[in-house]
C-alpha cells in the first residue's frame, strides 16, 4: 500500500517512515504532545464508543449546525478538480465523514493526527470505499507549503497543541487565497466533557498495566 503520488509530492525532503501507506514523522514530538498522542490514540481506538447511528446522526447535525453545509458549498467550483482538504487534528475521521463524505470522490483529503489514530480512520475510509490519505505527525510541525489547502479543518484540536494561538497561525497559512478554515476551540471544557476524557484517561491507565 502506498501514498497517492499528490501526497509524496507533498513530503517529499522530509523525514517521515511510510508505513501501511501512512507516511509517520521521524523527529519526536515534545513530552506533552507524546502524552496527547497516547490518549488520544487509545481514545479513537474505542469504535463502539462513537459508531452507533445516534452519535453517527448527531454528529452530522453537530457539523452541519456549526459550519453549514460544506459539502454543498458552491465555492467548491472556483478551486478546480481535486481541490486539497487538510484535516489537522482528523482522530479517527469522524468529523470530515459527517460533513463531506458526499465530495470525496471529487477532493484530495489528507487527515493529519499525532496518533495513531490515523489507522483507525483508514481503516474506516476503506470500509466505505472513500479515497483519502492520511499522515501521522504533529501538525504543528510540519514544512507544508503556505496556501496549498481549499478548505483546512480543525475541529477541537489547536487547544490540545503546546501553544492555541501559535497552532492557530501555523494552520492557518496553509489555506490558499479564497480558501476557507473550519475550526473550533473551547476556551473550558463542559462537565460531560470533563469526565468523558477523565473516563477515558483511567481506561488509557488500566489497560497500560
Amino acid at each position: 500500500m502506498n501514498p497517492p503520488p499528490w501526497l509524496l509530492d507533498l513530503v517529499d525532503g522530509h523525514d517521515f517512515e511510510i508505513r501501511d501507506g501512512i507516511p509517520r514523522a521521524c523527529t519526536a514530538s515534545t513530552v506533552s504532545q507524546a502524552q496527547t498522542a497516547a490518549a488520544f490514540g487509545f481514545k479513537w481506538q474505542q469504535r463502539e464508543s462513537f459508531e452507533s447511528e445516534t452519535m453517527l446522526r448527531l454528529t452530522r447535525e453537530h457539523v452541519t449546525d456549526r459550519y453549514g453545509p460544506i459539502a454543498a458549498a458552491e465555492w467548491w467550483a472556483e478551486h478546480g478538480p481535486n481541490p486539497l482538504v487538510i484535516d489537522a487534528g482528523c482522530g479517527a475521521g469522524l468529523t470530515a465523514l459527517a460533513m463531506l463524505e458526499p465530495i470525496f470522490p471529487r477532493i484530495h483529503y489528507l487527515g493529519i493526527d499525532i496518533s495513531d489514530a490515523v489507522d483507525v480512520a483508514a481503516e474506516r475510509f476503506r470500509e466505505r470505499g472513500l479515497p483519502a490519505a492520511f499522515m501521522q505527525a504533529d501538525y504543528t510541525d510540519l514544512s507544508l507549503p503556505d496556501g496549498i489547502a481549499t478548505f483546512v479543518l480543525a475541529e477541537g484540536t489547536l487547544h490540545h497543541t503546546d501553544d492555541t494561538r501559535v497552532a492557530f497561525h501555523k494552520v492557518a497559512r496553509l489555506v490558499a487565497p479564497g480558501g476557507r478554515f473550519g475550526f473550533y476551540i473551547y476556551r473550558r471544557k463542559a462537565p460531560i466533557r470533563e469526565r468523558s476524557e477523565e473516563h477515558t484517561s483511567e481506561l488509557q491507565s488500566h489497560h497500560d498495566l
